[in-house]
C-alpha cells in the first residue's frame, strides 16, 4: 500500500514545507507512492468548488450576479489578444476585476465571492500576504466554506514561515469542520506535517492519534493511514 513506502523521502524539512503543502497537483501522478503528496491536496481547488456552492446558494442576489458576469466580460477582452498573451492577460484581468468588485460590493455576497477567488489566485502566485488579506475580507458563514478557507489561511502562514499562526489556523479549521470531516482530516494532516517539520514529533503523533480516534474512515478515504504515521512518530521518538 502507498502508506508503507518512501516515508524517509517525504519533504518534512522547514525549507521544503510549503512545497509539500502546495505541490499536490503536479506531483500526484508522478509520486503515487508518497503519502505526503497524496494526502496534502492543494486547497485552492476546494476553495473554488465551495466558492461555486456559495454563489449557487445566492444566485438570485444582485451582488452575486455581478460576480457571475465577470467571466464573460473578461473573456471578451482576452479573445482580442494574441494567443500567446491570453493566459497572462486573463489572470491580470481577473485580478483587476475581482479587486474592483471586492471594493464596490464590500459587505455583500459579490465581495465575498471576489475575495474567495482572489485568495486562491494570490496563493497560487505565492502572494501570501495578499491572500491573507482577501481571506480576512471574505464574510463567510457556511461551516463547509469556512473550514476550507481556514485551511488555506494556514497554508498562507506556512508560506510566510509563520508556523505558530499556521497551526492556529489549522486548529480553527478543525474546530469549524465538525460536520465536514474530510476538511478536518485535511487540516489535521497539514498540521501534523508542520509539527514534523519543526521536529515536534510527540505533538504530531497526538494529531494522528486524534485522527485515528475521530476520523479513521475519512482518513482512509483520503489515502491516509494514521496508524502508520503514529508508528513513524514513535520511531522518531525512539519508542
Amino acid at each position: 500500500m502507498a502508506d508503507k513506502h518512501n516515508h524517509t523521502q517525504e519533504a518534512t524539512g522547514i525549507d521544503n514545507l510549503n512545497e509539500s503543502l502546495t505541490s499536490f497537483g503536479s506531483k500526484m501522478e508522478q509520486n503515487k507512492g508518497k503519502i505526503g503528496w497524496i494526502v496534502l491536496a492543494v486547497i485552492v481547488v476546494a476553495v473554488a468548488v465551495f466558492g461555486f456552492v456559495f454563489f449557487n446558494n445566492r444566485s438570485n442576489d444582485e451582488s452575486a450576479r455581478k460576480y457571475s458576469g465577470l467571466e464573460v466580460k473578461i473573456e471578451e477582452q482576452v479573445q482580442k489578444a494574441a494567443p500567446a498573451a491570453q493566459d497572462s492577460l486573463r489572470n491580470a484581468l481577473w485580478i483587476k476585476e475581482l479587486q474592483a468588485l471586492a471594493t464596490s460590493e464590500k459587505g455583500k455576497p459579490g465581495a465575498t465571492l471576489a475575495n474567495i477567488n482572489l485568495a486562491g489566485r494570490y496563493y497560487d502566485e505565492a502572494k501570501y500576504k495578499e491572500a491573507l488579506a482577501a481571506i480576512e475580507a471574505a464574510d463567510i458563514d457556511e461551516p463547509i466554506m469556512k473550514g476550507q478557507i481556514l485551511v488555506l489561511k494556514g497554508d498562507c502562514y506556512v508560506g510566510l514561515k509563520q508556523y505558530p499562526q499556521a497551526i492556529e489556523a489549522y486548529d480553527a479549521a478543525i474546530s469549524a469542520s465538525g460536520n465536514t470531516p474530510d476538511t478536518a482530516v485535511r487540516a489535521m494532516a497539514k498540521k501534523a506535517l508542520v509539527l514534523d517539520a519543526q521536529k515536534k514529533y510527540a505533538d504530531a503523533k497526538a494529531v494522528y492519534e486524534l485522527m485515528l480516534k475521530d476520523y479513521a474512515m475519512e482518513a482512509a478515504n483520503q489515502g491516509i493511514n494514521p496508524e502508520a504515521y503514529i508508528a513513524r512518530e514513535n520511531a522518531r521518538l525512539g519508542k
